[in-house]
């Protein structure tokens, strides 16, 4: 459209100038025709500005040969955000480096099956991923070097590690299932996750080295409930619900630790667990330790737990804390 016009307004110009050459030797101007052509350049100007950055919507059906990384590299270098929505499985990893990407499952079943199913790095923000499956990899969904990512309704499945955030990467999950992963989460370098009405669950791949979620590096973990129903966190796993360590935090609003083979909590090498004053945390049934605090380490549960029926002690504290 912008060219056609463009040719458009030359031709009228052109036509203007050598009829008011004309008309201007018989003392007529052509001033209401060049009010015309401003008026027609402003329409064009306001179409422009108005649609330039309208999201781009684009369908994905793996099933006939459609990939996830094809759709974002068909955007090119445009600055609009990306809406993509995904038909079937595409067996792929999917690495996001841009910004406002949302993708979305057309059935919840519908995903993304690769090394690194879902992997943002090199700082891209407003990335979104809804209602979809991810896994039978290395890593399901990765938060990489700053990156952004806010997940809703996904399913995080069968990979070596569900969700690895690290060199300083942001994870923020929603009402979705972390199932049948090595580790659940991994967090390292810095790195920041919020768990908000979200199952974290390992024990179909039983190894004595499962974990829920390992918080390592100077990373934080923080845990509370749906935002839709206020069902809360829950670690039900192999080995231990919730590993801390190397500097690594845990903040602690609503949460249930249940059924964990050893720990439901386990802190060491000066890492520290919060509990919030008005938390609500159930930490119960675990087969060994309900919280176990070591090696300078610290525990802070100012109200709001209940730990009940673990296999020996409730809290457990070992050397300085």
């Amino acid at each position: 459209v912008p060219y056609i016009a463009a040719a458009f307004l030359a031709a009228s110009a052109t036509g203007a100038s050598a009829q008011g050459n004309s008309s201007n030797a018989n003392g007529q101007p052509f001033d209401a025709l060049q009010q015309q052509i401003d008026a027609l350049q402003a329409q064009i100007d306001n179409l422009t500005t108005a649609t330039s950055l309208e999201p781009i919507e684009i369908d994905v059906d793996c099933s006939t040969g459609d990939t996830v990384n094809g759709a974002i590299s068909s955007a090119g270098g445009l600055p609009n955000s990306l809406i993509i929505t995904i038909s079937g499985t595409c067996y792929e990893s999917v690495i996001i480096t841009r910004s406002n990407i949302t993708l979305v499952g057309e059935n919840p079943s519908d995903g993304i099956s690769g090394f690194y199913s879902v992997l943002a790095s090199r700082g891209a923000s407003h990335i979104e991923v809804e209602s979809m499956t991810l896994g039978g990899g290395s890593v399901g969904l990765g938060c990489f070097s700053g990156a952004t990512v806010t997940a809703r309704n996904v399913s995080i499945v069968n990979s070596s590690t569900g969700v690895l955030a690290y060199y300083g990467g942001n994870c923020d999950i929603n009402d979705s299932t972390i199932d049948n992963n090595g580790h659940g989460l991994t967090l390292g370098s810095n790195s920041q996750v919020w768990l908000r009405g979200v199952d974290v669950t390992t024990d179909a791949i039983a190894t004595t080295s499962n974990m829920g979620a390992n918080v390592l590096a100077g990373s934080s973990l923080t845990l509370g409930s749906s935002p839709t129903d206020s069902s809360p966190t829950t670690f039900s796993n192999y080995f231990r619900g919730l590993q801390v360590t190397g500097n690594g935090s845990v903040r602690i609003s609503q949460a249930i630790f249940e059924n964990n083979q050893a720990d439901g909590i386990w802190a060491s090498s000066g890492s520290s667990v919060f509990i919030d004053t008005n938390a609500n945390v159930e930490i119960r049934n675990n087969g060994r330790h309900g919280i176990s605090i070591s090696n300078l380490a610290t525990a802070t549960l100012s109200g709001g737990v209940n730990i009940s029926n673990n296999g020996e002690f409730g809290l457990e504290c070992i050397g300085t804390h």
